[in-house]
């Protein structure tokens, strides 16, 4: 029986959708498929134990949009987008 490639999983847990913050540094974390590589508007992510990604994002005063792109050796990609207000 051919085993079925498992779907690409990209789950974003920080922020939550999009949001207003009063500080100009913003923390994009969450989890991605083991072995996926995580981008966060164009920059790589690090990554930890069983797929948790994590990175700081430097906003400008307004609205800025955040772009998560997750990515496997097969060329499979899932995204979440959403927009993050500064506010200060």
């Amino acid at each position: 029986m051919e085993r079925q490639p498992e779907e690409l999983l990209l789950e974003v847990q920080s922020p939550l959708g999009d949001s207003v913050v009063t500080g100009n540094l913003l923390q994009v974390s969450g989890r991605a498929s083991p072995g996926a590589s995580v981008s966060v508007n164009g920059r790589m992510a690090s990554r930890g134990q069983e797929g948790t990604f994590t990175i700081d994002v430097n906003l400008v005063e307004g609205p800025n949009l955040v772009e998560v792109i997750a990515s496997d050796l097969s060329g499979d990609q899932r995204e979440a987008i959403f927009l993050v207000v500064y506010a200060p």
